[in-house]
């Protein structure tokens, strides 16, 4: 917007604006299209396993693309979530990079039309809005920059809880197998919901479960001799550090992480299934109760 302003001044080539700022979003989308060529689903799990919701997230970018094709990528930039997810979906799914680039050269120019226009067209009001920004600097400042700074401060503290309880709750595939051995009041549940569409094997016994629904539902049910073990195959264990952490503000202490993931479990050797328990009739067995 400022660089279109200064166009409307004369001080800068409006035609040049528009070449920068397409040009750049044609660099950034295209390297993650490539990393989405190359990686497949895995870039696109890793990038939602930062979202609230994973499975939303994933679902969201999916549907978009199925139902509009390659022509979202015209329109994604004025969607926040997905202008991010979907130029790297469009290299999983195989899109041409040459039809991809087109699209996203029509939808990079009009990104950087708007913005650039909206500066050109008020160029003359800039003194204006500068002044009316400068008497309400500090209103802004602790009605916007405050609240961003609490928000951003309470992620970092969550971050840390995650990182902290990984540590102190983790249980390594060596050590889940001797116990399914020799307990039988362990509790498996899969986190691998929002993965399903690649990953259709689990660990024998295991529970699939949404982990959305197990953060979020008001209500979770657990008798207290159960001893939960959470597995996922995000990085670095985060979607089951952040169930753990849900769980245990919900009064469930017994929930423990297992290292690795379905991954590790896989490389050294251990029993899975392509067939994994029915949810409800396991989840009714242990007395597991899920409440809205």
């Amino acid at each position: 917007m400022t660089a279109g302003a200064l166009a409307g001044r004369g001080e800068l080539n409006f035609c040049g604006v528009l070449t920068v700022g397409t040009l750049g979003c044609l660099a950034a989308d295209l390297i993650w299209f490539e990393a989405g060529r190359r990686w497949g689903s895995r870039i696109i799990r890793l990038l939602c396993s930062l979202s609230a919701d994973p499975r939303f997230c994933v679902q969201r970018a999916r549907n978009s693309f199925e139902r509009w094709g390659l022509s979202s990528v015209m329109v994604i930039k004025f969607l926040p979530g997905l202008d991010g997810i979907t130029p790297p979906l469009a290299g999983a799914e195989g899109a041409s990079r040459a039809i991809f680039m087109g699209y996203d050269t029509i939808g990079a120019l009009l990104w950087s039309s708007l913005y650039a226009g909206l500066g050109y067209f008020f160029a003359d009001r800039l003194d204006s809005v500068e002044a009316l920004l400068d008497r309400f600097s500090n209103v802004l400042v602790f009605g916007i920059g405050v609240p961003l700074i609490l928000y951003v401060g309470w992620r970092m503290m969550l971050l840390v809880q995650m990182i902290h309880y990984l540590h102190l709750r983790r249980i390594s595939p060596a050590d889940l197998n001797a116990r399914l051995n020799r307990d039988s009041q362990i509790v498996i549940i899969d986190l691998l919901g929002f993965e399903a569409d690649d990953i259709n094997v689990g660990i024998p016994g295991a529970i699939r479960i949404d982990p959305a629904r197990l953060r979020r539902r008001s209500r979770v049910i657990m008798p207290n001799n159960l001893k939960i073990i959470l597995y996922c195959s995000s990085v670095r264990e985060i979607t089951s550090a952040r169930v753990a952490l849900a769980l245990r503000k919900k009064g469930i202490p017994e929930v423990w992480i297992l290292e690795g993931g379905l991954k590790r479990w896989i490389k050294e050797g251990y029993p899975i299934t392509p067939n994994l328990t029915d949810s409800k009739d396991r989840i009714a067995e242990f007395g597991i109760q899920v409440l809205d």
